[in-house]
């Protein structure tokens, strides 16, 4: 979830209706409570948002904690599965 000054991508939120696994990684250059207010504005208003936090992670999850993410998605996937 990133907040650009030029669009109000908050109001498309409850727009989206498929499954969305938010990933955000604690360190970065947003404050962590930023961040907190940014992802918990995204679950409330996408009806079917779930969060996974990755901890002692900056921004490249993939390339910093690939395993972890990738057991993530895995689960995310088989929550959301039919």
């Amino acid at each position: 979830v990133y907040k650009r000054q030029d669009q109000d991508v908050e109001r498309l939120f409850p727009q989206v209706k498929e499954p969305v696994l938010i990933c955000p990684a604690e360190q970065g250059p947003i404050p962590m409570a930023e961040k907190r207010q940014l992802v918990q504005a995204a679950v409330d208003k996408i009806p079917r948002a779930e969060v996974v936090w990755f901890e002692d992670t900056a921004h490249d999850i993939h390339v910093d904690r690939p395993k972890a993410l990738a057991s993530a998605m895995l689960e995310f996937a088989k929550e959301v599965s039919p």
